[in-house]
């Protein structure tokens, strides 16, 4: 059972800190596309963002440790209960089918347009549910021992 949560807890930390990269770069190309302010180059940010990168990677892990604890782990536990009572077995797409489900109350209680409020909520419940189908993949392979096995829900 440990190996299971740390295969888990190893592979849904590591694509959370994958998914914040691509959306941190994504959000670089953006602020691309807007006019240059014309702020001054500043070689002191250059040193502070060398000395606080590791500090932010360390963060990074321990935010990722426990949106894994807090979400991706309860959305794999209610796939393969939901998947075991209403269908008779687990399937891999009752993940995205809970993580959709998760992921829309935050999204109702946010306060913006309904095709903003839609792009979030498909964003959150892609994250949420390539997160939990990488992790039940590595959990399947950790019960099995065996880094080739195949799963019902991975």
């Amino acid at each position: 059972m440990r190996d299971r949560f740390g295969a888990v807890l190893t592979a849904s930390v590591s694509v959370l800190i994958v998914e914040a990269v691509i959306g941190a770069l994504a959000l670089a190309v953006r602020e691309q596309t807007y006019e240059n302010p014309g702020l001054p180059y500043n070689p002191m940010a250059v040193l502070l963002l060398i000395v606080v990168a590791p500090l932010l990677a360390v963060a990074g892990a321990v935010v990722g440790a426990l949106l894994s604890v807090g979400l991706v782990m309860p959305v794999l536990v209610t796939a393969a209960w939901l998947g075991r009572r209403l269908a008779g077995r687990e399937a891999w797409w009752w993940v995205p089918a809970t993580a959709a489900t998760v992921t829309a109350p935050p999204v109702v209680l946010a306060e913006v347009g309904p095709m903003p409020r839609l792009g979030l909520w498909l964003g959150m419940t892609a994250a949420l549910a390539v997160t939990a189908l990488v992790a039940a993949g590595c959990c399947c392979r950790a019960a099995r021992g065996s880094p080739a096995a195949r799963c019902s829900v991975g």
